[in-house]
């Protein structure tokens, strides 16, 4: 496990190098599942990039981030997130950002196809 939901944000962003790694969100309690479930949203690979949101925020971690195969993973701390010179920081905001929409536009895409 490389987070757990509720986790403090310190531990910054992770991108997955090498590996298999999944996102697991808590569902909310229901008559079924009395203290909710996990249910994976989100299998990743290399390239994808965890945790962002948190490491802006300063919010604790609203998944659990887990590696299911062997796996590489760099991690840019929040303290070096601060540290980093003002071009690298726009170029990290711009690909979390980017990341970002396109996650909104996907799920706005999904909620909508459910509602027809």
């Amino acid at each position: 496990t490389i987070w757990r939901a509720g986790d403090p944000s310190e531990g910054g962003i992770a991108l997955v190098c090498r590996g298999r790694l999944r996102t697991l969100l808590r569902s909310r309690p229901s008559a079924d599942w009395p203290s909710g479930h996990d249910r994976e949203v989100e299998p990743s690979g290399p390239g994808s990039l965890h945790g962002y949101l948190s490491a802006f925020t300063g919010q604790p971690r609203h998944a659990t981030f887990e590696a299911v195969t062997d796996a590489q993973i760099l991690v840019l701390s929040t303290e070096k997130l601060g540290a980093l010179p003002p071009a690298a920081a726009l170029a990290v905001a711009r690909t979390t950002m980017a990341r970002s929409s396109d996650e909104y536009r996907h799920h706005t895409a999904v909620v909508a196809n459910l509602m027809q």
